[in-house]
């Protein structure tokens, strides 16, 4: 929610740890637990505990992309949040 990524909603998953790089789609989780799973065929990309980054993407006209400014939401090892920028 803090990243405004919805569900359904199609990103790109980066594994810091393996260097593995796909994509899939967004699955909720209970609110609150903090967990990030990888679920089906994406679940063969990572462990338990690895760093991940997650990114969203959105289209805009030209006169929108200009003002746009990304939100990046970072956690710690516990899934906390950590930072919030925008």
């Amino acid at each position: 929610e803090l990243a405004h990524i919805k569900p359904g909603e199609k990103v790109h998953v980066l594994n810091y740890d393996n260097g593995e790089r796909f994509e899939t789609y967004v699955i909720p989780e209970k609110p609150n637990s903090r967990k990030f799973i990888l679920y089906g065929p994406a679940s063969l990309k990572g462990k338990k505990g690895q760093k991940l980054c997650i990114l969203s993407y959105a289209f805009t006209v030209q006169q929108e992309a200009e003002l746009f400014k990304p939100r990046i939401v970072i956690l710690d090892t516990k899934n906390r949040v950590k930072t919030v920028k925008s």
